[in-house]
C-alpha cells in the first residue's frame, strides 16, 4: 500500500528497520528516509563511525556519544552537518554501505 508516496510498513516493520539504523549508524553509511518536521520527505546519508568522520570530514566523535532519548542524531554527509529527527518519523532505509574500522567502505 503506498499513501502520499511513502510504503507504509506493519508496525514490526517499521520497529526492525528502526532497530537496524539505531544498531549500526555506528559501523555503516546508511541511507535513508524521514518526514521533517515540517511534513516533507527527506533523503539523507547519514553515519556515526568514528573512523570514516575522521578521515572524510577530520571529526572526532567521543567514544561516548549517544543520541538523545527518541532521536536520531547522525552527521548528514551530504549536507556536511549534523542532523536529527524523531525515531517515529523514519519511513525507509534506502542503502546501506559496509565500513572498515578506518573508515573505508567495503566492497
Amino acid at each position: 500500500m503506498e499513501v502520499n508516496n511513502y510504503i507504509m510498513r506493519t508496525q514490526a516493520q517499521h520497529i526492525a528497520c528502526l532497530e537496524y539504523v539505531k544498531n549500526n549508524l555506528h559501523k555503516q553509511l546508511i541511507k535513508f528516509i524521514y518526514k521533517t518536521k515540517g511534513g516533507n520527505r527527506r533523503f539523507a546519508s547519514g553515519t556515526t563511525h568514528k573512523g570514516f568522520l575522521k578521515t572524510q570530514f577530520n571529526i572526532d566523535l567521543k567514544d561516548d556519544f549517544k543520541s538523545r532519548e527518541g532521536l536520531i542524531t547522525y552527521y548528514d554527509t551530504d549536507k556536511k552537518g549534523w542532523r536529527s529527527f524523531r525515531e517515529e518519523n523514519l519511513r525507509d532505509i534506502t542503502h546501506i554501505y559496509n565500513l572498515n574500522e578506518n573508515g573505508g567502505l567495503i566492497y
